[in-house]
């Protein structure tokens, strides 16, 4: 991701991410039966594949930074590997909450 920084406690970033699926599972619980189904993919179905957009913003207040994530998948996906209808895109987004060990900071020289 690329960075940007408007002010000394703001970074915006901005990038794209490639993903390739290697595997998936399933599980249904619903107090009495328990269902895991777990795929090991083989074919080369373009469905293992996403590029999305990415961007977000960090707050950067002392030795803690919180941040936000979004990214928007740009390419369309069905069961079979085509893409007609049905259609769909991926959308994801998080949160973070971080502590900093080593504070980078300007050090401003005395007046004089």
């Amino acid at each position: 991701m690329g960075e940007f920084r408007p002010a000394d406690f703001l970074n915006i970033l901005l990038g794209v991410q490639y993903s390739y699926l290697l595997s998936q599972k399933y599980s249904f619980d619903n107090g009495t039966t328990n269902v895991e189904q777990i795929t090991l993919f083989k074919n080369e179905n373009i469905n293992r594949n996403t590029f999305s957009i990415t961007g977000g913003a960090d707050v950067n207040l002392m030795n803690i930074v919180l941040g936000v994530r979004l990214a928007w998948d740009m390419t369309s996906h069905n069961g079979d590997g085509t893409s007609v209808t049905p259609n769909y895109k991926n959308v994801w987004y998080q949160a973070t909450i971080g502590y900093r060990f080593i504070h980078n900071h300007k050090q401003k020289s005395p007046k004089k």
